[in-house]
């Protein structure tokens, strides 16, 4: 997790000082990949999807849950360690009666949002693990695991649509990583691994 080391506030205006993380988001690292795909592509995803597996369970263990786990959302050090950041609309339990949007709001981007925040059905660090395998998803195929046409698209297949298997779009998928990704996308948070630290 990107770390915070002070805040505070100068007259009207706050101010927030935290860890420089001297490289690229995840989503620019993914583009990357798409046009170069390294040798070692597979090897680097588990490290990195690893990494985010901590992250989780750190939050997670304080009682929050993140709401908006994409790959814009996680920086890569240089030397390829994953962190977490953009806690903008984290949620500790019972904070809000309102699960999905905020000021009328869509929280959380919805090509990696759980079919419970969709529906308005309670968010919990489950829904995080859905998201979770989403990244994983287009780590491992470069591919949303949903792809549509407008954000109604996404909302409708997001509840009803299984995505294919990673293997189907590229056939070196580590088989470990593609089972691990299928459970995290189950639609029900039941059907989940149960935290992120058993991921």
């Amino acid at each position: 997790v990107v770390q915070v080391f002070e805040a505070g506030a100068q007259t009207q205006y706050p101010w927030i000082a935290m860890e420089f993380v001297d490289g690229a988001d995840l989503g620019t690292l993914i583009d990357r990949w798409a046009t170069n795909p390294p040798p070692d592509r597979f090897e680097q995803v588990e490290r990195l999807f690893h990494g985010l597996c901590q992250g989780l369970a750190y939050v997670h263990e304080k009682g929050l849950i993140h709401r908006d786990l994409k790959p814009s959302n996680v920086l890569v050090t240089q030397s390829g360690e994953a962190k977490l950041t953009d806690f903008g609309v984290v949620k500790a339990p019972g904070a809000f009666t309102t699960q999905l949007t905020v000021a009328g709001k869509l929280v959380g981007t919805v090509a990696f949002m759980s079919p419970e925040q969709i529906t308005g059905d309670p968010v919990t660090p489950s829904s995080d693990l859905y998201s979770l395998g989403a990244v994983l998803y287009v780590l491992l195929t470069l591919r949303r695991p949903i792809e549509a046409d407008n954000v109604a698209g996404y909302l409708a297949r997001h509840i009803t649509e299984t995505p294919r298997l990673p293997s189907e779009i590229d056939g070196n998928v580590p088989p470990h990583l593609e089972q691990v990704c299928m459970k995290l996308l189950k639609k029900e948070p039941a059907q989940r691994p149960t935290s992120a630290s058993e991921v």
